[in-house]
């Protein structure tokens, strides 16, 4: 037994590459998955627990995901094109070159200061590196919204 065996353990991470998903998914547990080139239109995600889940070049058209949980889940190089997300939590979640519909983010945005404000720097940059103007400037202020300036009061 070496010291490997000793330190770590598998994660079980499934490749799933170049699938169609074909049906709409309601409370099912969909975690640990590198999904690349994957893909799905019009379809609807429910409760579902994406969690540390990695999306990579995936292309979901117009598909809603409601109440779904994307705790540490990274999106790279992929296309949310007319997706919306409703009540989803994005813990930990970093977006990197993904097409995503702010104003269906907003209402998802973590409770907790520093993983908002987190979140929001990840979208910044996102939305940085597709030119997205407009989207960047409606991130920076929600962004520092977080911060107070303390009050002094006079005895």
């Amino acid at each position: 037994m070496g010291i490997e065996d000793i330190l770590f353990k598998e994660n079980n991470n499934k490749k799933i590459e170049d699938k169609q998903f074909l049906r709409d998914m309601n409370c099912e547990i969909f975690e640990n998955k590198i999904l690349v080139r994957t893909t799905a239109k019009q379809l609807s995600f429910s409760h579902v627990k994406f969690n540390y889940c990695i999306f990579e070049h995936c292309y979901f058209r117009q598909c809603v995901f409601d109440s779904c949980e994307f705790i540490g889940c990274k999106f790279i190089s992929s296309n949310f094109y007319g997706s919306s997300f409703v009540g989803c939590k994005f813990i930990y979640s970093t977006f990197d070159k993904t097409l995503v519909d702010l104003n269906s983010l907003m209402d998802s945005l973590p409770l907790e200061e520093n993983l908002r404000a987190k979140l929001l720097r990840s979208l910044r940059v996102n939305f940085q590196q597709q030119g997205d103007v407009n989207s960047v400037n409606r991130v920076i202020p929600v962004s520092y919204t977080h911060l107070t300036l303390p009050t002094t009061e006079r005895v």
